[in-house]
């Protein structure tokens, strides 16, 4: 799994995740070193993709202790999200 933290003007590392993510490891492996700096860092809400692990109540609680701003999202509604534009673009310049 890839992860990139992207917002106007700005974006994390890319990182990579090897194998399953379940809450925890989305806590201990892409919030808490990832999510949570570059939020506080450039004074932004965090705006996930509903995902399972993202949503969780370790997550959320977490996220809340964090005092990170967290945009409400529709379920279902994945094709709305800025990330994946970026995805798009980065598979069409893999890809020719």
């Amino acid at each position: 799994m890839i992860c990139v933290g992207i917002s106007y003007g700005q974006r994390t590392q890319l990182h990579f995740i090897y194998g399953n993510l379940n809450a925890q490891r989305c806590c201990d492996k892409i919030l808490r070193p990832i999510v949570v700096p570059f939020i506080h860092r450039h004074h932004l809400m965090f705006q996930n993709d509903n995902a399972r692990p993202h949503v969780s109540r370790i997550c959320t609680q977490f996220l809340e202790a964090e005092n990170v701003p967290v945009v409400p999202w529709t379920a279902y509604s994945p094709g709305m999200l800025p990330i994946e534009h970026v995805w798009d673009a980065l598979d069409r310049r893999i890809h020719q």
